[in-house]
This record gives C-alpha cells, structure tokens and sequence, in this order.
C-alpha cells in the first residue's frame, strides 16, 4: 500500500483468468492480454472486492484500477497463473483493513475474497457523477427549462433572453452579411426580432431556416437547434460564435463529444478568422491547433512566482504523504504494534502489566544480558527488543529447557536460546577463531556441559544452583487473564494470552486508527488540492482572457473547479444529441448544493427538452445527400426536409447499378469470442470485402474518405479490417464503433451501412446518423425481416421498395456497358464476373486509405 499524489493505493496480486491467461508459455499469456483480455483490468475500470471471513459475513468495498495496462502485462509475463494490478479503494474502512492484513505476526483467519470487474469505464463517467453529486439539480441555472420530471409540459414556456442581454443591449449582425452593412438585433424588442428576421432571411448568407435559428439563439438564454445531416448545422454553430464574438460575449465554453468533433469546429472558427484567442483543454489536439493548448501557452509564460508557491504547496503535499506513509508502517509495522500492546495491557490488565515487568530475578538478568551486544546467543530469525516480546517469544523458557544434540538442527530457534552465553570466564562460549560449522555444533551442548552451564549462572544469579522447571500447563484464555503471573505462563499459554490481547486490542483501537487514517487522507486530499488550485491559478488567467474555450465534455467535467473559476458567459455544445444530460448538467454550476434525482443518464439533455416541448429551431434545406438518400429520412423522421438545388444532378455510382440498395439476406451472425458479446457475421464481411474492391477498381473513389464503411458491431469491425488488410490500407475512426453517432466526414462519396441485427432495438437516433451520412451512393446489408421490428426502419423499407431497391441481390455493371447488369448474391462473384472492375480494364494494385467507421 502506497500514498501519491492520487490518494491511497493497494496493490493486490489474484488468480489470472481462465484460458491462455494461465498458459505455461509467456507468449500465450502476452497475446491474451495484448488481445482479448486488453479489454479487461483497464486504467479507470470499477472493480469491487468482496472478502468473506469464516467467522463474519461477506463485505463488497468498491475502487478503481489506478495501475497501467503496460504493469499488468509484465506480473502476467512472471508468474504463469497470478497477475497484479494497483487499486485506489473509495472506503478507507478497507484500506485500514488491508493494513492490518498484513501485520506480520498476527494470526491469519481463514478467509475468501473475491476481484469483480465492471464492464464499464467508470473513469470515464465519474467527472459527472462527482458534478451531479455535488449539487441539487433544481438549483441549477435555467430550471425553468430543465425540469425534473419528464411529465412536465414545456410546449408553452416563453424562454427568456440571456442574462447578458440587458433591455438596452443590441446585437450588430453586421457580420452575417458578404456585403457589410449594420443590422441590430434587440433581444426585448418584438419589432427588433421580427425585422432582423425578415432581413437575415432576404439578404444574409444563411438559408430561411437557419436565419430563423441565428434569430432563436440569440434572443433565447436556452435554445436548441436540430437538423439532419448536411442542413448545416455545423456552419450555423460558427456563425453563432462569429456574432457573439463580434459583439464581445466571451468567454464562450465550446463542448463536443470527442477530441474530433471538437478540433473540426476550432480548425474551422481558425478557417474563417473569426478569432485566434482559442485555448484548447484536453489532450490530443488536432495538429493544427495544437499551438492553442493550455499546456503550450502556460509554457511560455513566466512562472517564477508560480513554481515558488508550487514548490511550498508540493512541500505540504510530500509531508502528509509520508505521515501517511508513518501511519501505514506503525499498523503493519512489529515494533509500534508491541508499543501499543503494552499501552494496552497497562491500560485494561494493569496486574497483568506490573508482573510482566517485575519478572523475576534471574528472568530480568537473562533478558539484559539478551540486549548486550557483547552477548554471544545462536542465530534466530529475530532478537527480542522489549520485555514483552521476550516474554512472547518464550525466551526465558527456552533458557531453562535443554535441547538435546538429535534435535538441534530441526529444533525450535526458541529451544536453542541461551545454548551459549557470555559470562565471566566464558563457560561455554563459542571463541571468535571458531570456524562457522564448528560454532554450529558448539551452540550444542552436552546435557552434562548444558545443565553445569545453567546451574552456575542460577548459583551466581540466584544463590541456589538449582534449575527451575519449565511450565507446562494448558489453561483457557479465562484463566489466564484471572491469573497475573505471567512469568509462570507455558508457551502455548503465552501464545493463546497473546492472540487474544492482540485481537482485543485491535478491535478496540480500530475506531482511533480509521479516524486517524482517514484524518490523514483528508489533510492529503487538501494539501493536493491546494498544489492544484496553485497550478490552476495560471490557467485561470489564461482562459479569462479568452474569447473561445474549447474541451471535450469528459474534459470539461473534469475541470469543473477551474470553468467555474472562469465563470464562461456562454455554453455552446456540439451535436448536442449525442451528449448525455448528465454531461451538460455537470457543467452547470450550482449555488446550494445537496443531492437529488436526475432520471434516465442514458438519454441526451437535447432528447429529453425536445420531448417535453420545448421549442426547437429546426433546419430543413440539406446540401449533402442525393435525393434518393435523403428521401429515405424524409418519409420517416422529417418530413419538411428540402434538397438544396446543389444535390440534384449528381453523378451516379460507378461500377453499380444503383446508387442506393439494400441486400437483403438470411445469413446468420455469431459471437466474437468468449470474452466479446459483440456479434459478427461473416457473409456480410466477405460480401463488404467484395464490394469495397469492385469499387476501388472504378478508379473514381481514390480519396481518404471516398468510401466509408459503418459497422453496427465492434466485433464486426475487427473482422472487416482483417478481411481488407491484405488488400487495402484500412484507418480506423478514433471512436471506434461506439461513437457511430459522430459525423466524421462531411466529404464521403460512398457510404455502406452493414447491420447484422437479430432481436435487437433499433434507435431512430442511429439510424438516422446511418442513413443520412452518404453524399452519392449508399448500400445497405442486414435482414429485412429483423429491422423491420423497428417502426423506422419498417418506414425505410417501404421506401426502398417503393424505389425498387431492395432485394437479395445486389446489382453491378460496367459504366462502358451499362446495359450488362449482373446479379451478386454470394461472396466471390463480383470478382469472377467483374475481377478488373469492369470489362476491359487492366488490374491495378490499390494503396488506397480506406477509413472504417
């Protein structure tokens, strides 16, 4: 057990999983952690401990895993059935616990414990459950607008315009215009809104529905903006910055899911030189904005005076941890705990204690005669220190019992004591010209030799040469604590007399200790967060002076102490339908704080207003998808969508037939392995494959982002990148397939969605983010039948056959000879009917960067 400047940590070493994790090679074991069970035992990851004791019932103490995937991997490479890995415990009750666990002399209690792994990331989440935690969600800014429960009915609340805009203030949209000109906008004057409407509509570089969502925006202290795919939302958010910039509101806190949707924003505010004052929080910036880190202005500021009040505050925080690190060794340690047993003997057997250290005579002169360097006695594992553990380790009685030569070398260490001793004259001491074995054997004493040995040192101690008698009896614990004479005790009596004031004086000390314990990580926890609040203080200074402040919501919630600091005038988030609620409620600060009930995490803040009738601004003219795209969400989930005139016209798929279909197929999915409930199924990956190549050798879809691939399983995307790594280069979106709600790429040419789906509900939400990311060509592989469960997809399909494209084949031809139309139903056709792409070209090798999201 260790304390850093993240807290207490145990380090705690168990059975490996089942399976090649215990194999006898190393390699075995090192492919299952760099492979399956990578996924297991992750940095952040919730275990719980439960630990059973035969005499008391079973405890569940909850941490997470502090220690690296790089540590786990070498225990793993060690010992062939056991690994290790470093937890922080949220009870100090079990890290107390631990330390007494491994007090070296204390009697072991048979015992089970049990490590149990979450399958989540708590890590991840734990920023916004500490910022829910903290805090009464009805006292949050706009509770108007934030309701509790989902029942209430938002449909006829007037939202208010933001604070920042008092009755005199105007808004110049001067910006919004490619031909300059003033516009003012003032959030409390109905004719003022209106007219900017009008005007923003008929002369501004927005389209009808996005003036209407500047306008909304801008006169609404909450406002929400919706839209599919393509009807720019993006471009609407950046405006929105450009004319709150422009108007000096700032600072302004930009969130987004991922470190990409929220770099592609900030390149794009760069792009369009609507400010340079951007700092980035976070790790992983984008290239092109990673001169706007935190971390690399604070870099070049002066920090003189920083580093010397950070020197001070490191000092404090150095000193609780090793008085906590004092405290830990005075648990575990032999020589405090003997310390505290005799304060405690004094304490509760004051008799007891008064004959423990008036023992007698001779007792008295064995045991200082044990404490002379000078004193020649045989090797033992350790020597007694103190009275009491002179007396616990029998020492006295090992003096007045012979042990005879036979039984030397397996005999007891305390049977041998005082073999040899130092007395004037030196009888029977072992001479320092003595050779190592001959000394051995001298420590070995004849019962003659030993017995004349014992009676001087009695005669000279005592005046009798007479040898007390070892005691030997057997009396329970009762007895004994009714008897004091402690010097007349056996061994196993000593023995049993220990155990039980060992353990009563544990018990009884277990209250003071956890208090003193958890005293001690209090005053660590204060002496780092001082040096944190030291080490913010710069950041402080740097983000008030910025227009943009732009993190991930996981970083946000994590910074939650410095953005309440700054106190950021506007909160802007970014595909606010992927983030949860309780990632934007965490961002919200709070004047009285308490505990109370938010429902359902798993549902965006965005969903959840929409639902209750808060007004939303909906944009409606789309510039990304073909028609017959954009025609499949438009019977099914906005029905107002308009194609802008630039989607019109755009050239077909080569190589296919249509530019839109959906195979239809029965073919069925399996599991990813044992430690994966991802499913996959490999028809659709050999099929993919096929039609990814065909593709590809068209000639035309050449560019990164020129086809992209969607996969509703991340076990189906390992099979996928296997499937094409021999052919084409293959690059991986950073959210893997968890994040498929993020529109990476607004420039994809081609875009397949493969789902395998059996029994499984479909979002709307997904499906739309599936449906409406291609820009020219789109092919569908599942089963009809199975997503047709789903109200949205049943919408979709009736579409798509309305369109005729639906079937259990997919059709290819060649763009030289459009009339030869073949059917493709199985994998490996494509390639015997069609193996250069098209009839007569000649086969290229393709070095192509595909990205598979």
């Amino acid at each position: 057990m260790t304390c850093g400047k993240n807290g207490v940590s145990v380090e705690l070493i168990f059975d490996a999983p089942p399976g090649d994790a215990r194999h006898q090679r190393e390699a075995n074991r090192t492919a299952y952690w760099e492979g399956e069970g990578k996924k297991r035992l992750m940095q952040g990851g919730l275990v719980g401990l439960i630990w059973k004791t035969d005499s008391g019932s079973p405890r569940v103490y909850l941490g997470v895993i502090t220690s690296r995937f790089n540590d786990l991997l070498e225990s793993a490479k060690k010992h062939e059935n056991r690994v290790k890995v470093r937890v922080s415990f949220f009870d100090a009750e079990v890290e107390l616990r631990i330390l007494r666990r491994l007090q070296k002399s204390r009697k072991e209690e048979r015992e089970t414990k049990f490590l149990v792994e979450s399958p989540g990331m708590f890590e991840a989440v734990r920023p916004f459950l500490d910022g829910l935690k903290a805090q009464e969600p009805t006292s949050f800014p706009f509770s108007d607008y934030l309701p509790l429960y989902d029942s209430v009915d938002l449909s006829h609340i007037r939202v208010a315009p933001p604070v920042y805009a008092h009755p005199q203030f105007n808004f110049n949209l001067r910006t919004l215009f490619d031909q300059p000109r003033d516009l003012y906008l003032c959030p409390h004057d109905p004719y003022s809104v209106a007219r900017a409407r009008v005007i923003l509509k008929q002369e501004s570089r927005l389209d009808g529905t996005q003036a209407e969502a500047m306008v909304d925006t801008l006169t609404s202290e909450v406002s929400l903006i919706q839209g599919p795919p393509g009807t720019g939302k993006s471009y609407t958010g950046i405006e929105i910055l450009r004319v709150l910039i422009a108007n000096k509101i700032r600072p302004i806190l930009l969130i987004a899911l991922t470190n990409h949707a929220l770099d592609n924003i900030l390149v794009k505010v760069l792009q369009k030189k609507i400010t340079k004052n951007i700092v980035r929080l976070g790790s992983r910036p984008a290239d092109e904005i990673a001169e706007l880190s935190l971390d690399k202005i604070l870099a070049n500021i002066n920090r003189t005076h920083k580093d010397r009040a950070q020197g001070k505050a490191f000092a404090m925080m150095k000193r609780a941890e090793e008085a906590m690190e004092n405290f830990m060794e005075e648990v575990v340690g032999e020589k405090a705990r003997l310390a505290q047993l005799e304060l405690y003997l004094a304490s509760n057997y004051p008799l007891h204690d008064d004959e423990l250290h008036n023992p007698p005579f001779w007792i008295q002169q064995l045991y200082d005669e044990s404490q002379d360097d000078d004193f020649e006695r045989p090797t033992r594992p350790t020597e007694p220190k103190s009275l009491i553990d002179f007396w616990r380790q029998g020492s006295d009685l090992a003096f007045i019992t012979y042990t005879a030569p036979g039984a030397a070398s397996g005999g007891s260490p305390m049977q041998a004591v005082g073999g040899n001793r130092r007395r004037p004259g030196n009888r029977g001491a072992v001479h320092p010209e003595t050779s190592a074995h001959d000394a051995n054997a001298a420590r070995v004493l004849s019962h003659a030799t030993w017995t004349n040995d014992r009676r001087a040192f009695f005669e000279e101690t005592c005046g009798s040469r007479t040898i007390p008698a070892s005691p030997t009896t057997d009396r329970g614990i009762y007895q004994l604590l009714q008897n004091p004479n402690v010097w007349n005790m056996s061994k196993a009596e000593r023995d049993r007399l220990n155990a039980y004031l060992n353990q009563a004086m544990l018990e009884g000390s277990q209250p003071e200790q956890l208090e003193e314990f958890e005293r001690l990580k209090e005053r660590h926890r204060e002496a780092t967060m001082e040096w944190k609040e030291i080490q913010n203080k710069a950041k402080i200074v740097v983000l008030d002076k910025a227009d943009i402040i732009g993190c991930t919501t996981n970083g946000a919630a994590k910074l939650t102490e410095l953005l309440r600091s700054v106190a950021p005038r506007v909160l802007l988030v970014e595909e606010a339908g992927q983030v949860l609620e309780a990632h934007i409620l965490a961002k919200l600060s709070a004047d009285n704080p308490g505990i109370g009930q938010v429902y359902r995490f798993d549902r965006s803040l965005m969903e959840r207003l929409s639902d209750s009738g808060l007004r939303m601004s909906r944009l409606d003219e789309q510039r990304r998808m073909r028609p017959e795209i954009s025609e499949l969400i438009r019977c099914t989930l906005y029905p107002s969508l308009v194609d802008h005139g630039d989607v019109i016209g755009r050239p077909s798929i080569r190589g296919m037939a249509k530019d839109v279909f959906f195979l239809d197929h029965r073919h069925p999915e399996g599991g990813a392995g044992e430690e994966s409930v991802s499913k996959t199924n490999a028809f659709e990956v050999a099929m993919i494959k096929d039609l990814v190549l065909h593709l590809l050798r068209q000639g035309t879809y050449t560019e990164t982002g020129d086809i992209v691939v969607l996969c509703a399983y991340l076990g189906q995307l390992v099979k996928l990148r296997k499937a094409l790594a021999g052919e084409v280069m293959t690059v991986v979106d950073e959210r893997d397939v968890a994040k498929l709600l993020d529109h990476r790429d607004e420039e994809d040419v081609a875009g397949m969605f493969e789902d395998a789906v059996q029994q499984v509900k479909i979002s709307s939400r997904v499906t739309n983010v599936a449906l409406s990311r291609a820009r020219e060509g789109m092919y569908i592989l599942g089963n009809a039948d199975d997503l047709a469960q789903s109200e949205m997809w049943r919408g979709v399909i009736a579409e798509l056959k309305r369109q005729e494209a639906i079937g259990p084949a997919i059709t290819i031809t060649c763009h030289r000879h459009p009339q030869k139309v073949t059917l493709i139903d199985a994998p490996g056709q494509i390639t015997l009917h069609a193996p250069t792409g098209e009839d007569d070209l000649t086969p290229q090798t393709c070095v192509v960067r595909i990205p598979v999201t």
